[in-house]
């Protein structure tokens, strides 16, 4: 791959390709990577031309990209724990609600499209749905990692690619959360946190790591979303996939991701805390 970096990187499928988008790395802003599963070959754009309203210029933790299954791929911005507003120091935190799409058949083309909601966090992860003929965007947004502290927590919503417009309500939004929390579907969202339509009624669903310090066997919730009854349901949880070689026992954290094979298996990586 063209990229490397410990944060900050997403990646999505449209069609023959695969993308990476890469953010602050040797001088480069943003970067893009286009893989050609047919030819085995990359192409690579820096710091393409996108308007920002944000005076950090440049993707954060959280930041995630969907294939609309036509012409465009959507981004959200995502955003660090300290990206809220804070009066006595505004050049520092800031929130962040970048929204863009960009073209599949030249990633320099970028368009911003309406602010997020709600402002971003390690938990933002992006889906496309095709629901009754429309097609829709679902988002969780923000995070519930205590290390956020002000204005902390995840929402998800809908954005519609028709109307090009977000509900004005979320589906769902819970607020901050510790490791001793008592919590249900869908649980919370923060690093790891990763969406998958399969093309039906469901949207899977894997929080990551919610909150903070949390024990091996709270990082391993997986739900689903009901997409025609608007509604969360549990589902087994992930196996621990242990390294014998390390003291990890953990279950999804940062840079845990989730695919669909378009039949009737989904992967999953676990990713790590950097333990």
């Amino acid at each position: 791959a063209p990229y490397k970096s410990t944060y900050g990187i997403a990646t999505t499928g449209a069609g023959d390709y695969i993308f990476i988008l890469k953010s602050y790395w040797a001088d480069v802003k943003v970067g893009i990577g286009r893989y050609n599963t047919a030819t085995g070959s990359w192409e690579n754009w820096s710091d393409p031309t996108i308007e920002w309203q944000e005076k950090k210029q440049y993707f954060k933790n959280g930041c995630s990209m969907a294939w609309d299954n036509g012409g465009y791929i959507y981004v959200l911005a995502g955003g660090s724990y300290g990206d809220t507003l804070n009066p006595s120091d505004p050049t520092t935190h800031e929130p962040r609600y970048g929204f863009w799409r960009f073209s599949v058949s030249d990633p320099r083309s970028w368009e911003r499209l309406d602010n997020t909601p709600w402002h971003q966090g390690p938990g933002d992860a992006l889906v496309w749905a095709g629901v009754n003929g429309e097609n829709y965007i679902y988002a969780w947004i923000g995070t519930t990692s205590k290390n956020r502290g002000r204005d902390c927590g995840a929402k998800f919503y809908r954005y519609s690619i028709d109307s090009e417009h977000w509900d004005t309500e979320p589906i769902t939004e819970i607020g901050k959360l510790y490791s001793n929390n008592k919590v249900s579907p869908p649980y919370g969202a923060d690093d790891g946190s990763s969406l998958v339509w399969t093309g039906e009624d469901y949207i899977y669903f894997l929080p990551g790591a919610y909150a903070e310090n949390l024990p091996p066997d709270k990082e391993r919730y997986f739900a689903r979303f009901v997409i025609s009854e608007n509604r969360w349901e549990n589902l087994a949880m992930l196996p621990y996939n242990e390294n014998p070689d390390t003291t990890e026992s953990d279950g999804v954290d940062d840079g845990g991701s989730m695919a669909w094979d378009g039949g009737n298996y989904l992967y999953v990586l676990k990713g790590g805390d950097g333990n």
